[in-house]
């Protein structure tokens, strides 16, 4: 798939199933939406919770969601994942949100004081509206999840 577009589908299956962390990814508008569940700390789930961002990334999305919903676990070395995964679509030019309903991984954000450079949302539609304001667009319908 090359650059997205707001003409696509509401919602694109881009990938699922990857070993591991359980990582779903999709195309809402302009944006990438990666749906992770499983614990995200140890050299083996942030490696790929890292490349399966990066690889979203090369898609060439207007905006990156990072849905953490399903995540049970979220340690200090996920969290520097994230903020290199918002580092990263800076420099590409792309908005980076996070979709964090659990209330003790919002506090663990809180705590290192990433909620005051993270885009924080309770849910993906949140999140995906808030990139279709910043982007100058209406809000985006919402996505059917492929997994």
């Amino acid at each position: 798939m090359d650059a997205l577009t707001a003409a696509e589908p509401a919602s694109v299956p881009v990938r699922s199933g990857v070993a591991g962390l359980g990582l779903a990814e999709w195309a809402m508008g302009s944006s990438v939406i990666l749906s992770v569940t499983g614990e995200v700390d140890g050299a083996a789930t942030i490696e790929q919770l890292s490349e399966a961002l990066g690889a979203a990334l090369s898609l060439g999305p207007k905006g990156l969601i990072c849905d953490l919903g399903g995540v049970g676990f979220l340690g200090a070395a996920g969290l520097t994942v994230l903020l290199v995964a918002r580092r990263r679509a800076i420099a590409c030019h792309a908005w980076f949100d996070l979709v964090c309903p659990q209330p003790l991984q919002r506090r663990a954000i809180a705590l290192v004081g990433l909620d005051a450079v993270l885009n924080l949302h309770d849910h993906v539609t949140e999140a995906a509206t808030a990139q279709a304001r910043r982007e100058g667009r209406p809000g985006l319908a919402t996505a059917a999840r492929t997994r």
